[in-house]
């Protein structure tokens, strides 16, 4: 149970039957790059347009939302002449997925052809930052209630988890549940360092020896009545458990 519950994919809007976890919540996951495999190759999201904002440095956006900083676009081949149009944004929707990694490859639309791109390390100085609309979780130390857990892939030391959960105020100040076509939200390290929040799915747990008080009402509730609750019919095998929920959801 333990390993199921820290192995669950990645989750960027709510299911039917789970939402994706909250930034603050013990175990949410966290990382350096920029891009991942949830935001390109997704036929579904085809108009999807990555956007280059300033004069220098820039803000690389995705559907008008600010996702890194940088001196210049990272086009993968160096001197290729090519030129960001500023003004419409190319769209993302190539045949690869985005390599997890900083200078990981990516695509985008350029003249009808799909171009490589550098995924950059997630970064806002102070005039882009001020561009975020949600608030910046400050995150602890890593080794310090903060892990390392991707030690063996390419992406080595650049994904983490958040051991112990946050109780701070602006917690509260983040949306309650994430979607795929909001702003992301992000935190600091104490050094400064800029991470992602990379949302997957929350799995409640409601046992006949861990019951869960709402039965999943209060997703219920905020997703609009979309994630139903985490209950189950009354059976001959848990009736002997069951109990009525007296929370207000």
């Amino acid at each position: 149970a333990y390993l199921r519950k820290r192995s669950n994919a990645r989750l960027t809007e709510p299911r039917v039957q789970y939402t994706p976890d909250h930034p603050c919540d013990v175990g949410s996951r966290w990382r350096m790059y920029t891009f991942s495999v949830k935001d390109g190759h997704q036929y579904w999201y085809s108009s999807r347009r990555v956007g280059l904002v300033g004069d220098g440095p820039y803000v690389i956006t995705l559907d008008g939302h600010p996702r890194t900083t940088v001196s210049s676009f990272p086009w993968k081949k160096q001197n290729s002449g090519f030129v960001f149009d500023q003004v419409n944004g190319h769209r993302i929707n190539c045949w690869d997925h985005p390599e997890e990694w900083i200078n990981g490859t990516w695509e985008v639309r350029y003249n009808d052809n799909c171009e490589h791109v550098l995924n950059p390390a997630v970064y806002f100085d102070d005039t882009s930052k001020t561009m975020l609309t949600n608030p910046v979780v400050q995150l602890p130390d890593i080794g310090n209630g903060l892990e390392v857990i991707d030690t063996h892939k390419k992406s080595n030391g650049q994904e983490f988890i958040l051991v112990n959960g946050l109780d701070d105020e602006v917690c509260s100040q983040l949306p309650d549940v994430h979607y795929e076509t909001e702003e992301p939200m992000f935190g600091q390290l104490p050094d400064g360092t800029w991470l992602q929040f990379d949302p997957h799915f929350d799995v409640m747990e409601n046992t006949v020896e861990n019951p869960l008080a709402d039965g999943g009402g209060t997703k219920l509730l905020l997703t609009g009545d979309f994630t139903q609750c985490s209950n189950v019919a009354r059976t001959p095998f848990n009736e002997q458990g069951c109990i009525l929920s007296t929370e207000p959801t």
